[in-house]
């Protein structure tokens, strides 16, 4: 019996197999910080580089797409994730490095109310929108007979609603948990632990 992809499902979602992506997080921050006590990213061949490594990275972004469809692979799709996720975690990083330092204009794309709103909200996005999605579907949501569920059917038009129903439960849910609760438990936190900062 070949237990490979249950292996797979196994680790895939351990803890140890991100450890390697949260110390890429924390070397980004360092050499991001480096970048900032030096003059090299306020030049006209920093932001060039920085248009080079942006656009270079959405490359790369897309050819790992291209492999996380491929099914036929050892572990199936969740085999190719683990494969990637080291790589991607690269990709992200000098993504986010090129996007600090673009050029002004290019910027406003990255810098605006609604990508910062996303930006605040994109963890809780994340941990959240899985079991929305899960439940939604448990519950018939958008209804449904029959115990096949439409996306195995290939009923499109339900499909289309289902998705367009997680992005708005999810959002609206995100949106709770980080304003509603998050930042008024840290509100109340820094406002009885921690001394005013003058």
């Amino acid at each position: 019996m070949n237990l490979w992809p249950n292996r797979i499902s196994f680790v895939n979602n351990m803890m140890f197999s991100y450890a390697t992506l949260y110390a890429n997080g924390l070397l980004l921050c360092m050499i991001y910080l480096y970048i900032q006590k030096t003059d090299i990213a306020d030049n006209l061949y920093s932001k060039i580089l920085a248009v080079i490594l942006f656009f270079g990275s959405v490359l790369w972004f897309n050819n790992i797409l291209h492999r996380l469809g491929n099914d036929s692979a050892p572990g199936g799709m969740q085999g190719v994730q683990l494969e990637s996720r080291i790589e991607l975690s690269f990709v992200y990083m000098i993504f986010l490095l090129a996007i600090m330092f673009l050029p002004k204009w290019m910027q406003l794309f990255w810098s605006n109310p609604l990508a910062r709103y996303i930006s605040a909200i994109s963890y809780n996005l994340y941990l959240w929108h899985q079991f929305i999605a899960v439940k939604l579907k448990q519950y018939h949501i958008p209804f449904w007979e029959g115990d096949t569920p439409p996306n195995i059917t290939g009923d499109r038009a339900w499909m289309w609603k289902y998705q367009i129903l997680i992005i708005l439960v999810s959002l609206f849910a995100a949106t709770i948990l980080t304003y509603g609760f998050e930042r008024a438990v840290a509100k109340k936190y820094r406002k009885k632990y921690l001394p005013e900062q003058k």
